[in-house]
């Protein structure tokens, strides 16, 4: 009698959460939707914008926007579009840019000039026609940085150096590398 008393009282479990994004979309090796040269410009700005402290436990950012871009979950920004059209915009343009001022793709860039290409798209300085009408700086500011750190913070492997276990507040030692 006393079980079935305490029985009612207990609440049902939640569901389990559904996915984002299949398995198979981020165990699968290689790009997805960006070609080959796309994707080699975004590994190199994902390294510039969110430097990881060791390849070993880095989060593999580019592999994530790919697939998130290949799934289409993303939903369009008024002024960008949707995530698939401005992500290909820009890694074209931001590629054209490199070659323009240095003759080099931007993955094949020294870092002072990445951070220099970088800092004239923050200020709205890029103006190639590549761009295509897309705004650099909103580029930079909506996509680039909101895109790059939800990847970096949605993957298990950066919880830890966030302070966080999982999805609960309990606090973690920092990652000691």
């Amino acid at each position: 009698m006393a079980v079935e008393h305490a029985l009612r009282f207990v609440e049902p479990c939640p569901p389990p959460p559904v996915p984002l994004l299949e398995p198979s979309a981020t165990l699968r090796r290689g790009p997805r939707f960006f070609e080959a040269c796309q994707s080699r410009t975004l590994e190199a700005l994902c390294n510039r914008v969110l430097p990881q402290p060791s390849a070993h436990h880095a989060v593999p950012l580019a592999a994530l926007l790919d697939a998130r871009c290949f799934a289409g979950v993303d939903a369009a920004d008024p002024e960008l579009g949707t995530p698939r059209e401005c992500w290909r915009t820009a890694l074209a343009a931001i590629d054209a840019e490199a070659l323009a001022r240095y003759g080099r793709n931007f993955c094949n860039l020294r870092g002072g000039e990445q951070d220099a290409l970088l800092g004239a798209m923050r200020q709205g300085l890029l103006t190639h026609p590549a761009w295509q009408g897309l705004s650099c700086q909103r580029f930079f500011a909506v996509r680039l940085l909101r895109d790059i750190s939800t990847a970096y913070y949605s993957h298990p492997a950066a919880w830890p150096s966030s302070g966080l276990i999982g999805s609960f507040a309990f606090t973690a030692q920092p990652r000691q590398e």
